[in-house]
């Protein structure tokens, strides 16, 4: 919000938007979560991150919440620096998407604790499902391209994340905490995975053919 607030168009937006033909900048892989197109693109991604965020802060706590915010919003755009690579970005809605998906993970590991808990799958579901749906909108409105690569790639990383990062889980878990340790592991290893796949496309796919090109 501050830097919405205070930002100057020539210089903030040159440093922190992710752009695709600044791809050896790393900083603008997460800096670009910082900026947004106008007031309410920036009003829905904050009550949007808010309403998804605060009950995972108090039944997980604020870092692993702040984990899979920044790390999705990462992903978001290194999944979408690969499928849609001549896209710029702003905006914090892969970060928003992760917090989303990441109550699957919540979910599945305190299964048993939870209150109502089926309406909280339900109202995930219902999110995804209106986010899919609307997709198509601002392209017909001729509002620009949607960086629907980075919605999904932080919606990917959500429940990966959270499996890897989130502390608590069900006490009383019939399925036994081997299976479970199991799990998280097999989460952590393979979000490193895919981060690392993603960064060595960027790398060798793109990036380098970008520096050996001859300028015209």
């Amino acid at each position: 919000i501050t830097v919405h607030c205070l930002g100057d168009e020539a210089t903030l937006r040159r440093w922190l938007v992710y752009d695709p033909r600044q791809r050896v900048q790393g900083w603008r892989f997460a800096s670009y979560m910082l900026l947004h197109s106008n007031a309410l693109h920036l009003a829905l991604n904050v009550v949007i991150q808010l309403v998804l965020a605060t009950p995972l802060e108090v039944e997980q706590g604020r870092i692993g919440v702040a984990t899979i915010y920044l790390g999705g919003g990462v992903c978001g755009a290194l999944g979408a620096s690969l499928l849609q690579p001549s896209l710029y970005l702003v905006g914090a809605s892969a970060g928003v998407y992760a917090l989303l998906t990441s109550h699957l993970a919540h979910l599945y590991l305190c299964h048993g604790e939870l209150r109502y808990a089926g309406w909280r799958l339900g109202a995930v579901l219902l999110l995804a499902g209106a986010d899919v749906a609307s997709l198509p909108i601002p392209a017909l409105l001729g509002c620009g391209r949607v960086g629907w690569a980075a919605h999904v790639a932080g919606a990917l990383a959500g429940p990966l994340l959270g499996l890897a990062v989130f502390p608590n889980q069900s006490k009383k878990d019939a399925r036994g905490r081997r299976f479970v340790r199991y799990v998280r592991l097999l989460s952590a290893v393979s979000v490193m995975l895919l981060i690392v796949g993603a960064v060595l496309g960027n790398v060798y796919l793109i990036a380098l053919p970008q520096l050996r090109k001859p300028s015209s």
